[in-house]
């Protein structure tokens, strides 16, 4: 999925304005890349409830709580600070793509409700193009059972700044800018404007 998106978005020139075609892209790399990170706050909220995972390029560390005293993370845990930090590299001869994430997430485990940030950087060089987009993200309340919560963006297109909201559900909203959006979150597919 990440190779499809960076070979979606690649070419965008760094001095130029931004144009529709670029808040589209946005939108689409956006769209692209919920599905893992709904996977990487779901594998927090499994690892504070007391499970164990071990994904290549992933390094989790999560901190459990009850009624503010440390305590095995498991079924008793009330709540969890986590740190995860990923990242993958592809590289071919005339094509190359690294993608990075971080995350300084706050949960409340009944029900799952995570607050934090998340940081994104994706990059993709071919003998022609470059493309880089980075993105610090805030969630507030996000929710796993149901979709919910509010997540708001700083996005950096080729060093080219843009302002993002999304509203979860299981048609999320996505602003950018003044341009709005649909994201289906459980296939990633987006429309609009």
């Amino acid at each position: 999925m990440r190779l499809a998106l960076v070979l979606v978005v690649a070419g965008c020139a760094t001095d130029a304005p931004l144009a529709d075609e670029d808040y589209d892209r946005v939108a689409l790399s956006l769209g692209s890349s919920l599905g893992g990170e709904q996977a990487l706050l779901a594998d927090v909220a499994a690892i504070a409830r007391g499970g164990s995972l071990v994904r290549e390029g992933t390094s989790y560390r999560v901190i459990c709580h009850t009624d503010g005293a440390e305590v095995a993370c498991g079924p008793h845990a009330t709540t969890a600070r986590a740190r995860v930090s990923t990242a993958d590299r592809l590289e071919l001869p005339a094509f190359a793509i690294a993608t990075e994430r971080g995350a300084e997430l706050e949960l409340s485990l009944a029900p799952a409700r995570i607050d934090g940030t998340l940081t994104s950087r994706y990059a993709s060089t071919t003998d022609a193009t470059s493309f880089t987009l980075d993105y610090t993200a805030q969630l507030a309340g996000v929710t796993l059972d149901a979709p919910g919560g509010r997540v708001d963006y700083a996005i950096e297109l080729d060093d080219r700044p843009i302002a993002g909201t999304l509203e979860l559900a299981d048609l999320a909203t996505l602003a950018l800018d003044a341009r709005h959006y649909t994201i289906e979150l459980a296939t990633g597919r987006v429309s609009g404007p």
